[in-house]
């Protein structure tokens, strides 16, 4: 076969796979008007090596605040930047190299059964090798419902409150943390490990038997004067346990529960 012809086989072979593919950071189209799909591959360069460099963008809608200039720009580690998700609010978007499915609002709804949203956590290596032979260690964060700031001209930032599913001392079972961003460090409560000034404290954690543990994840030297606040009665079908107990006037209870 002669030069001419591998070279025209070469360039027919290429072009087919680039219209069936696409090229590495090419925005295309495939609606007009107001119901508008777009894809765009990725580049190598923005991946990280648990990720196939030619996964594609997917976006459902108007999409006004993604830009196909903003997409051409876009690359995983520029997270917090300009360039990063955080600066956009997205109709319908699936971003293949977080693996994350970003859209305004969801309803979920259901006839004759349950509605559900589950998070769910497997051992193993991030991001396919799941190990079927494992369990969770204690503690291990589960899944979360958060949160996240607002910071401007840095655009969405991080959770400063979550609800947190977690394993409990027994692998086999969970517990919920109620969890908020102090914006100071510190250290838990038996000084294990240190936290940033806006990572999500559990400073409330229900366990599986049903106890509630108010000051659970709390810096010790960051607790607030009262962990409790309580604007009615309390009616108790058991015993009271205190340390000490102080009986204050009404002035003060009314001006301490409201600070």
């Amino acid at each position: 076969m002669t030069p001419f012809w591998k070279t025209l086989i070469l360039l027919t072979v290429t072009m087919e796979i680039v219209r069936l593919f696409g090229l590495p950071g090419e925005v295309e189209i495939y609606a007009q008007n107001r119901e508008v799909i777009r894809t765009r591959v990725l580049g190598a360069q923005e991946t990280d090596p648990t990720v196939d460099p030619y996964r594609t963008f997917l976006l459902i809608g108007e999409n006004a605040t993604v830009s196909d200039a903003f997409l051409n720009s876009y690359t995983r580690g520029a997270s917090s930047t300009r360039n990063g998700l955080n600066m956009v609010a997205p109709e319908f978007l699936y971003d293949p190299a977080s693996r994350k499915l970003l859209f305004r609002s969801g309803v979920v709804r259901e006839v004759d059964d349950i509605s559900e949203v589950r998070l769910g956590r497997a051992p193993g290596q991030y991001p396919n090798a799941i190990d079927f032979n494992a369990l969770l260690p204690p503690f291990t964060i589960i899944g979360q419902v958060g949160f996240e700031s607002w910071q401007g001209p840095k655009g969405y930032g991080a959770l400063k409150a979550a609800v947190q599913g977690a394993i409990a001392a027994d692998p086999r079972l969970n517990m919920l943390y109620f969890s908020t961003a102090t914006g100071k460090p510190g250290r838990s409560p038996d000084g294990s490990s240190e936290y940033k000034a806006d990572k999500a404290v559990p400073h409330v954690a229900l366990y599986p038997e049903g106890t509630l543990d108010i000051g659970y994840g709390t810096d010790p030297s960051q607790r607030p004067r009262f962990t409790t606040k309580i604007r009615g009665h309390v009616i108790v079908d058991g015993d009271v346990y205190a340390h000490r107990c102080i009986e204050l006037s009404p002035s003060t209870i009314h001006q301490e529960i409201n600070r």
